[in-house]
């Protein structure tokens, strides 16, 4: 990803417009994004020769590619030897889930997840996010990004695919359509942290009939969990 052009992006008239003037600190924001891309980001190379392998190994869609669960079936996704639910969400990581997430790739012996954007969402696609995560970092310092990481954890915008580095698991985010806000998860085996990520998530039955607009395929995968009620 080219650093610059992403920071110019989410920085001065956008952060502006998102937050409004003198309620935050414009220059730390775009020094506080700047070094977390830095230490995050992947370039061309590394996507390619590292992270896209791994990305194949989950998803049959690649970074330019956008699931349309209104002309699609949600199976369009993945490979056939992995499992996958849905569930409502608005951004990649809350600090709760994100916990779950990282008890996950503990279980997977895994030390990355990487964050790719899908390059569609960009009006210059080498601005999308590409990122490589450790595991072991805390929510309170991947939260250290300034303006770049108010994109990514607190706004309801782009399509996101993220995964280990095991290639065990992975969630297509999709927050750029018309109707809500989702992400579907996959994975090739249950584990105990899984089956907490779907208790953390799952909705009640009467909640699953009241979700209107969805395509079937979409609804059907949807984990119901009948002790939220």
């Amino acid at each position: 990803m080219n650093v610059e052009l992403c920071l110019k992006k989410y920085s001065g008239d956008f952060f502006r417009f998102m937050f409004g003037y003198n309620t935050i600190d414009e220059k730390k924001s775009y020094s506080d994004g700047k070094e977390f891309l830095e230490k995050y980001s992947i370039d061309s190379i590394a996507f390619q020769n590292e992270c896209k392998p791994i990305m194949k190994q989950v998803f049959k869609m690649d970074e330019k590619q956008k699931y349309d669960m209104e002309t699609m079936p949600i199976d369009a996704l993945f490979y056939p030897d992995y499992c996958f639910f849905t569930y409502f969400s608005s951004h990649i990581f809350s600090k709760e889930d994100f916990l779950l997430i990282k008890d996950i790739c503990r279980k997977y012996n895994e030390k990355f997840i990487y964050i790719i954007e899908r390059e569609g969402c960009e009006d210059y696609p080498e601005a999308a996010f590409k990122l490589k995560i450790p595991v072991d970092i805390s929510w309170e310092s991947l939260n250290e990004g300034g303006c770049i990481t108010d994109v990514i954890f607190h706004f309801m915008q782009n399509d996101y695919y993220v995964f280990g580095d095991s290639g065990c698991w992975g969630k297509w985010c999709d927050y750029d359509n018309a109707i809500i806000d989702y992400e579907t998860f996959a994975y090739k085996w249950e584990t105990e942290p899984i089956i907490d990520y779907k208790k953390y998530f799952g909705i009640s039955t009467e909640e699953l009939l009241s979700i209107k607009g969805i395509p079937t395929s979409l609804k059907k995968s949807f984990i119901i969990c009948e002790d939220t009620v």
